[in-house]
């Protein structure tokens, strides 16, 4: 498979960005027959990255507060006990 974004440029009209995807065909003995060939208008995916891009730039830290709260309770409750009894503890349990 082959992709390129290509932009094609003409002087009477303005430059056109299109996005060509490539696909060969192949016998049962593994030889080309053909070629499948797509083009697309790349606008709709530029945009979806933007707004991808945009909402990580304000949602990233409110995403992840939460996560690094469960990460710290998870991670207290995956540490072993301390062997010691508690009379062996210090005076703040170390």
């Amino acid at each position: 498979m082959w992709a390129e974004s290509i932009v094609r440029r003409m002087p009477v009209f303005p430059s056109v960005r299109s996005l060509h995807n490539a696909t060969s065909i192949r016998s049962a003995d593994g030889q080309i027959e053909s070629f499948v060939v797509t083009l697309q208008d790349p606008t709709p995916l530029a945009e979806q990255e933007r707004l991808r891009a945009e909402f990580l730039a304000m949602d990233g830290h409110v995403l992840r507060i939460p996560l690094t709260s469960i990460k710290g309770r998870v991670a207290t409750l995956l540490d072993p006990p301390d062997p010691r009894p508690p009379s062996r503890l210090g005076p703040w349990g170390h």
